[in-house]
């Protein structure tokens, strides 16, 4: 079977989480997007915290290829790439 992501989901989360972006702990009760599918044969899903969400549709565009090995990494390289961009008005480029 090829590769794939299902269409993006909002769950309430029932006991907490790490935020696949930031690395962030996302806490119990949080309203928050999960994305899943299978990558290379591998099943993921991925859990995304309210601060790296407006973010996540830029990122992949920016990320070359629209692949990352460590995601952590490459969001972090992106939030330098933003800051250099946009300075402090970072936000309001969503």
């Amino acid at each position: 079977m090829s590769d794939f992501q299902s269409e993006d989901s909002f769950v309430e989360t029932r006991k907490p989480h790490r935020c696949a972006y930031c690395g962030g702990e996302i806490p119990v009760g949080s309203r928050v997007r999960v994305e899943s599918g299978k990558w290379y044969g591998e099943m993921f899903r991925r859990y995304v915290c309210d601060g790296c969400d407006p973010w996540i549709e830029t990122f992949w565009h920016w990320c070359p290829g629209g692949e990352c090995e460590d995601i952590e990494e490459a969001f972090e390289d992106f939030r330098h790439w933003l800051w250099e961009m946009y300075g402090e008005d970072a936000d309001a480029q969503r």
